[in-house]
C-alpha cells in the first residue's frame, strides 16, 4: 500500500513539474511600451525614403517582434521615393495607426533640408514655407502619442530654417517631442528642445552625450554596407558600440531602403536584448 502511494505521489509531482514547464513556455510577454530617446538603450531602423510604399504593419511589426523601439522616416521621401505633402499624409496616417497598435515610436522627420541639392540621384525640391507647413497641420491632427518629429533634417536653408523654428515650437506647445538636427551634428538640444539628433560621419567618431545617433551620412553608411542595405555584422559591432560603449540611443537610416533590412534589425535586435 505505502508503495502505492509513493507511485501517486510521483506521478502528481511529475504532472505538476510538466504543468509548471508549459505554463513558464506560454506565459505572455510582458506588454509593450513606448520608449523615447531619454532611455539610452532606445533602438531603431527606418526604410525612411521608400516607407509609404511598404506595407505599414510590416514595418511597425518587424520593429516590435524584435523587441525594438522606433521606425524612422522622412516624410517626404527623397529623389525617386519624392511625394508631396498630400500624398503623405494618409500613408503617415496608416503607418503611425499600427505604430501605435504595438507602442513602436514614429520618428518622422518632416523635411530634408539638402533637398535643394542635386546629390544621390536627387533632383532639387525647393517647397514653401506654406507646403511644408500643411504636414505640421496634419501631424497635429494625429496627436503627440507615440511621435517624435524633426521638423527639419539638416537645417540650413530660410525655409528649413523656418519650419524648425515656428514649427518645431507649434508641436512642443501641442505636447510632441521634438529633435533638433540643426547642423546635422548638435551636440545637444537648444532650450526648448526634447532631443538632438547627431549624424556621425564615421563608425569611429564618438556620439556627444547630449545626443541620438542616427546613421545618416554618407560615410558611415559605406562602412556599414552601402545605400539600399545594411552589413548585419558591421550593424552589431557599431550598435554594440552606440549601445552599451557609449550608452546613446542607435537609430540605423535605411538610406534608399526598398524593402525591410530583417537582416539588420536582427543583428540590432541582438545587441538591444542581449
Amino acid at each position: 500500500m505505502r508503495d502505492w502511494w509513493k507511485q501517486i505521489e510521483a506521478w502528481w509531482k511529475e504532472l505538476l513539474r510538466q504543468w509548471r514547464t508549459k505554463a513558464d513556455v506560454i506565459k505572455p510577454k510582458p506588454a509593450r511600451k513606448y520608449v523615447y530617446f531619454d532611455d539610452p538603450s532606445c533602438a531603431g531602423y527606418g526604410a525612411v525614403n521608400f516607407w509609404h510604399r511598404l506595407d505599414p504593419k510590416a514595418q511597425a511589426e518587424a520593429i516590435a517582434d524584435r523587441g525594438l523601439d522606433v521606425y524612422h522616416i522622412e516624410l517626404l521621401g527623397w529623389a525617386g521615393s519624392r511625394i508631396s505633402p498630400d500624398q503623405a499624409r494618409e500613408p503617415y496616417r496608416k503607418l503611425l495607426s499600427e505604430c501605435r497598435k504595438r507602442k513602436v515610436v514614429l520618428f518622422t522627420s518632416i523635411f530634408n533640408d539638402n533637398s535643394h541639392l542635386a546629390k544621390y540621384d536627387n533632383s532639387p525640391y525647393k517647397p514653401s514655407y506654406a507646403e511644408l507647413h500643411k504636414c505640421t497641420q496634419f501631424i497635429l491632427s494625429e496627436g503627440a502619442e507615440g511621435q517624435i518629429i524633426q521638423p527639419t533634417g539638416e537645417t540650413q536653408t530660410g525655409v528649413g530654417k523656418r519650419l524648425q523654428n515656428d514649427d518645431g515650437y507649434i508641436l512642443k506647445d501641442a505636447g510632441f517631442k521634438i529633435c533638433w538636427n540643426q547642423g546635422s551634428r548638435p551636440s545637444a538640444p537648444p532650450a526648448g528642445w526634447d532631443y538632438a539628433a547627431y549624424h556621425p560621419t564615421s563608425t569611429g567618431v564618438t556620439i556627444p552625450s547630449g545626443a541620438v545617433c542616427v546613421t545618416d551620412t554618407g560615410q558611415i553608411l559605406r562602412q556599414m554596407g552601402g545605400y539600399s542595405q545594411f552589413n548585419a555584422s558591421a550593424v552589431e559591432s557599431y550598435a554594440n558600440q552606440c549601445l552599451n560603449g557609449w550608452r546613446r540611443p542607435c537609430i540605423l537610416y535605411g538610406f534608399l531602403h526598398q524593402a525591410i533590412d530583417t537582416a539588420a534589425l536582427d543583428a540590432l535586435s541582438r545587441v538591444k536584448n542581449q
